[in-house]
């Protein structure tokens, strides 16, 4: 980059896109290789389950399909705003302890430190409570899975039972 680039640009930005964003970046290209790991693994789960009793595959296919749309909708504004606000409060947390360090004498002189400590604590605790959130919204669709597939499991089991009578007649042979 030229050296107007540096000029005209925050450096507290420009370390936080440096170290937190690549680390960021690193984690979903890793996330990323464990979806299409998962995702050739539930293909070919599936792919059997069809053969095997193709109309209750269908069935938990369409719900889980369903399911994860909702679950898509409902959080996609959210995550990209907390996206936002992490990139924002990563900024004036590097900015502050930059300023901070870089003034430490005049800080010290003036009795300053209260307000940067202030500053510094209350951008921390911001950024902790959305990384919070991030990582519930990143767990919570695990959980759900499991306690959906349960449900749509009995779910189909009832049916076909109502459908046969008979429980026998719903196991593959």
């Amino acid at each position: 980059k030229p050296v107007e680039f540096f000029f005209f640009n925050n450096s507290a930005s420009l370390i936080r896109n440096t170290y937190t964003e690549t680390r960021i970046f690193t984690h979903a290209v890793n996330s990323l290789l464990i979806l299409i790991v998962e995702c050739l693994a539930i293909t070919i789960i599936v792919s059997i389950l069809f053969a095997i009793q193709f109309k209750s595959t269908l069935i938990i296919f369409v719900l889980f399909s369903l399911v994860g749309f909702i679950f898509n909708i409902l959080t996609k504004k959210k995550i990209r705003g907390w996206g936002r606000e992490r990139q924002n409060l990563s900024g004036n947390i590097i900015k502050n302890l930059q300023q901070s360090f870089g003034l430490i004498k005049d800080i010290k002189i003036d009795g300053k430190e209260d307000f940067f400590l202030d500053k510094y604590s209350t951008d921390l605790r911001r950024l902790n409570d959305i990384t919070k959130k991030q990582f519930f919204i990143a767990e919570f669709p695990k959980n759900i899975l499991e306690l959906l597939t349960i449900v749509f499991i009995i779910l189909v089991v009832f049916i076909l039972l109502a459908e046969t009578n008979n429980l026998l007649d719903i196991l593959p042979t």
